[in-house]
């Protein structure tokens, strides 16, 4: 963040210089007044006071490089609209209170309604990016085709796991829901049992098993 200039500091002295053109005391003085204006209806306290004057020099020093490069591509404001907007302020705010303290910041305003069209203006300009045509979008998937494949991987749809016939159960010990009696198994069972179904999805850190289709019994 911007570093908010010395109290005290003299309204003609320089603030900051951006490109070729130099912000003065006075230009930062009058564009944190409105800042403020703007983020508070209240007075705040000397904290936030600070706060808002380096994110005001920001801003302006901010606004001071877009506006240059609006300029460089002669985005102008539109004149119509700032004098609408001002007329508008006049209308609402002329009879009241504080009309005494906006009416002498009119023409700052002016200005920084200026500053907010062309800056629209700029970033739409920016923004407005043609869609590729198809012989780009082929020239760019031919040289980077590292970015559209994956590498090689195995589909696995049987794994066999060979298991002792010590590992069963004794007969005498009842089934249960989530086993079978080895009575009631077929003799390859003895050896070897069969998971099938599962099958690998993605490569690298991103493989893993799916859940098993259907159970089937090896032979």
């Amino acid at each position: 963040m911007a570093a908010a200039p010395p109290a005290g500091a003299t309204p003609g002295a320089p603030v900051a210089v951006v490109g070729a053109e130099t912000i003065t005391g006075s230009e930062y003085q009058q564009y944190l007044q409105v800042y403020v204006r703007s983020k508070l209806y209240h007075g705040g306290s000397r904290e936030r006071m600070r706060e808002l004057a380096g994110e005001a020099l920001e801003n302006l020093v901010t606004d001071r490089l877009l506006i240059q490069e609006a300029n460089r591509r002669g985005i102008a404001a539109d004149e119509a609209e700032v004098e609408k907007r001002i007329e508008a302020l006049r209308k609402s705010y002329s009879g009241s209170e504080t009309w005494a303290g906006i009416e002498p910041q009119l023409p700052v305003i002016a200005e920084k309604l200026r500053t907010d069209f062309q800056i629209e203006a700029l970033k739409a300009d920016v923004t407005q990016v043609a869609a590729p045509a198809g012989a780009e979008l082929e020239a760019f998937h031919a040289a980077n085709l590292e970015l559209f494949t994956e590498p090689g991987a195995w589909d696995l749809d049987l794994v066999l796991i060979g298991i002792p016939p010590s590992a069963l159960a004794p007969e005498r010990e009842a089934p249960t829901s989530s086993a079978i009696a080895p009575s009631s198994m077929p003799a390859p069972f003895s050896r070897k049992t069969c998971v099938a179904g599962y099958r690998q999805a993605g490569t690298g850190p991103n493989r893993r098993m799916r859940a098993p289709r259907r159970r089937r019994r090896c032979a």
